[in-house]
């Protein structure tokens, strides 16, 4: 935004007042700083919605748009922690009780089979695996993550607890890592990261190759970074709260190492607390990184980063939180060697960006015409459509990678998806489409599908709402197309369980090859789904679960290859469905 960049011109005059009257200048410690949740800019924040009761139990509609993004790990498909060739599952409960201790989160590990998940060897692990005592409202299992970051051929599992307190300040978030065995994850390696951007740190996880070394790499969001306490530095513009960063920790054959991460903020934060920066101007709610992936877009054999920007405003500040994508490219070097921008204003992009479209909210990565580059799916859920009659629809935009010196994705040609666009689906207010995104190759032709999830669509004739939606595009020679796609709910055919309100269906999925039969198969997360508990016999409300629907030669499909229901009372399942926990929140 030139109106931003403008005032630099101010802040350099101040800067040589300073220096004229003798007042020391300089830039400051390489921590970012995070004065805690509440009293920013001096006022005084609202409840969160997305701790208060939901009514109907597990109908959030409504309350989506000020809650988090939630932390959608991603990279290529390194899901294998004991090195058998069948991918394994990771399901986030943030939510999980401990000891009376309310939301400290657990993450369960469902290894895969000839015969696809199994419970057999299942693992859980909580923050105490990791060195910490129980702490309220931690939500260790935010986000996921899983590279092999030692280059040992086992994949390791970065945990995301973005609400972990510090000694003094709320909130600053903490990274976890635990290295995959013969075995199985390995507890006996449980480590925590040396992140220094805090500030719900672990919001938002990603591994990607960076400087092609054969070490996964990690970035790690905190999007509510802060550019205060820091000696010397003034904030470009506002006060710098909540800006956000993202750290990038290399792999090495000892593991992830701090030794030349990197920290990045958006225009204005070098010198408070980042190394570089791209995109627009850094501003108070931004929260760069609320979103992160990672993929080859322009096929030089090194990943670059997606970083979501999805609370940036736009044009003279009037259009609020209408959200941008951050692109860096990957080089020998690592991150850095070029970069790009991308707004729903940018020539060639799908609808314009309007207040509140959160454009970015969300990004996953495939190939999705099959030309062995990258293509970036980006998420808008709360689009608002049909002559903007329909709020928060929801909608996707799609970037196809391509071998330029200049730009990593191109802008022209690019994909504008949302329900009006495929058969058999209509705009509805609230469906919050392309909410979660996966890619993965289902039917195993050499190009990756895109499921996209709506986890407030109503079906059965908009009798059940909130039930959830999973819509299936599968790619072809020009993308995922419009006429070959599947539509899932707990009500198809196959599909254990059934739709019910407020399930939501969708709210989060995942794709890896769980029975090593060469086709993606696709997890989705129903965090809001009522489990009726095995030991007791009373319900369990939003206790959550996790549908599995495997691939086949013709895609997805619940028969040939019988569809999976996974919860905390599945049959040898580590721990209890319990009220709230919010199993498969997050899935890996």
């Amino acid at each position: 935004m030139i109106l931003k960049r403008s005032s630099t011109l101010v802040v350099h005059i101040v800067i040589v007042a300073l220096l004229f009257l003798g007042i020391p200048w300089q830039f400051g410690s390489p921590t970012v700083g995070y004065a805690g949740p509440a009293n920013h800019g001096g006022r005084n924040d609202p409840p969160d919605p997305c701790e208060q009761s939901l009514t109907p139990p597990g109908n959030a509609n409504g309350l989506h748009k000020r809650c988090d993004a939630i932390g959608i790990g991603g990279g290529a498909a390194k899901g294998d922690f004991n090195r058998d060739g069948f991918a394994d599952l990771a399901v986030g409960v943030p939510y999980e009780d401990q000891n009376g201790i309310g939301s400290v989160g657990g993450v369960n590990i469902i290894y895969g089979s000839s015969a696809g998940l199994t419970s057999t060897g299942d693992q859980f692990l909580d923050e105490t695996d990791f060195g910490f005592a129980y702490g309220g409202g931690d939500h260790f299992g935010w986000a996921l993550a899983a590279g092999d970051f030692n280059g040992d051929g086992y994949s390791d599992l970065a945990i995301g607890m973005p609400d972990r307190d510090g000694e003094i300040v709320a909130n600053i978030g903490k990274v976890v890592v635990i290295n995959g065995s013969g075995s199985g994850l390995n507890t006996l390696t449980a480590t925590q990261l040396d992140v220094d951007v805090l500030g719900r740190a672990g919001a938002a996880l990603v591994w990607g190759d960076f400087n092609g070394d054969g070490f996964a790499d990690l970035a790690v969001g905190a999007p509510e970074a802060d550019l205060i306490g820091f000696t010397g530095c003034i904030p470009l513009f506002q006060n710098g709260m909540s800006v956000g960063f993202v750290q990038v920790l290399y792999g090495a054959p000892r593991g992830l190492t701090t030794f030349a991460s990197q920290r990045w903020g958006q225009f204005g934060a070098v010198g408070c607390g980042a190394d570089f920066h791209v995109g627009d101007s850094a501003e108070d709610g931004d929260r760069f990184g609320s979103s992160l992936a990672a993929g080859d877009f322009n096929g030089d054999s090194f990943d670059d980063l997606a970083i979501g920007v999805p609370f940036e405003d736009l044009g003279l500040f009037d259009k609020q939180d209408a959200g941008m994508v951050n692109l860096v490219t990957g080089n020998i070097s690592g991150l850095g060697h070029r970069s790009q921008n991308i707004t729903q204003d940018s020539s060639g992009v799908g609808g314009a960006a309007e207040t509140g479209d959160q454009f970015g909210r969300v990004l996953t990565v495939g190939d999705f015409n099959g030309d062995g580059k990258d293509d970036l799916a980006v998420g808008i859920p709360f689009e608002d459509l049909g002559s903007n009659a329909r709020d928060d629809a929801g909608a996707v935009q799609v970037f196809f990678g391509i071998p330029s010196p200049d730009v990593l994705v191109a802008t022209s040609g690019s994909l504008f998806i949302s329900q009006a666009s495929l058969p058999g689906e209509n705009i509805e207010a609230g469906d919050l489409f392309g909410w979660a995104l996966a890619a993965g190759d289902f039917d195993s032709d050499g190009r990756d599908d895109l499921a996209i999830g709506s986890p407030g669509e109503a079906v059965s004739s908009n009798t059940i709402s909130d039930a959830g939606l999973v819509s299936v595009l599968y790619g072809s020679s020009s993308g995922p197309s419009f006429t070959r796609l599947q539509e899932w709910t707990q009500d198809s055919s196959g599909v254990p369980d059934s739709a019910e309100p407020g399930d939501q269906f969708g709210y989060a999925l995942s794709a890896w090859d769980y029975n090593f039969d060469g086709r993606s198969d696709l997890a989705i997360g129903v965090p809001f789904e009522d489990v009726l508990s095995t030991s007791t016999g009373t319900q369990q409300i939003d206790a959550g679960a996790v549908n599995l629907i495997y691939g086949s030669p013709t895609g997805l499909s619940s028969t040939a290859r019988p569809a999976q229901f996974w919860t905390q009372d599945s049959p040898g399942i580590n721990d209890t469905a319990q009220t709230g926990d919010r199993f498969g929140q997050a899935l890996y």
